[in-house]
């Protein structure tokens, strides 16, 4: 099982010693792959953003892993295991945001781990945050298979924007469908950016609708 981290140095190299590190295995166990170069920095040097990544068993990831902080791709690893999932596994870390892309050698495998409307997703992402102790901080994480959620929240993102605009027109209440809570994060998220509306959870359990009105 291949597993990646996405990250950004002043070099090849120097990506691949911080990825390395972040894998917890040793810099001959990586490959690195440039993915972009930035801009020329003024000692001469670029930034790259490059992917790193390492074929080696999670026993050996996993006693690195064990002497720091409980590594997202690491216990993702453990779950796909458990669950008897074939995936490649990337890990980016964007400020305190940690995504972890998973792709599936399989579309069962796949609609396993995204479930119903992305119940199971969501309950393993739930899952996930709880094991790296983000509950009650400003971390978070957030896991994608087959890039379902990428193409979810781009639906997400229309929809907000469809019914913040109805709602600065008209004055009148709009409402969403029944929302997981990381779909309604994203859809109060949006509507905060549009001035003179605001958002409000309703429902119970799981499932709530997210309430656009004027202010």
């Amino acid at each position: 099982m291949e597993r990646r981290v996405i990250v950004h140095g002043r070099s090849e190299a120097s990506a691949g010693r911080d990825g390395a590190r972040r894998l917890g295995v040793g810099e001959s166990d990586v490959g690195v792959t440039v993915l972009r170069r930035g801009r020329s920095l003024k000692d001469g040097s670029a930034l790259v953003k490059c992917a790193v990544a390492t074929e080696v068993a999670r026993q050996q990831a996993g006693e690195s892993a064990g002497k720091g902080e409980a590594d997202a791709g690491d216990l993702v690893e453990s779950m796909l295991k458990l669950m008897n999932v074939d995936a490649d596994i990337e890990v980016e870390r964007k400020g305190l945001r940690e995504e972890v892309r998973i792709e599936t050698s399989s579309d069962s495998d796949g609609d396993r781990l995204i479930g119903r409307r992305g119940e199971a997703l969501e309950s393993l992402q739930y899952l996930l945050g709880l094991m790296l102790g983000y509950a009650r901080t400003d971390r978070e994480v957030r896991i994608d298979v087959d890039e379902y959620w990428e193409d979810r929240e781009e639906e997400l993102v229309q929809l907000a924007e469809e019914l913040a605009e109805g709602v600065r027109y008209s004055g009148k209440k709009e409402k969403s469908p029944t929302l997981l809570p990381s779909e309604r994060k994203v859809v109060h998220r949006v509507v905060a950016e549009f001035a003179g509306v605001s958002t409000v959870s309703e429902g119970e359990g799981l499932w709530k609708r997210v309430v656009i009105s004027a202010d």
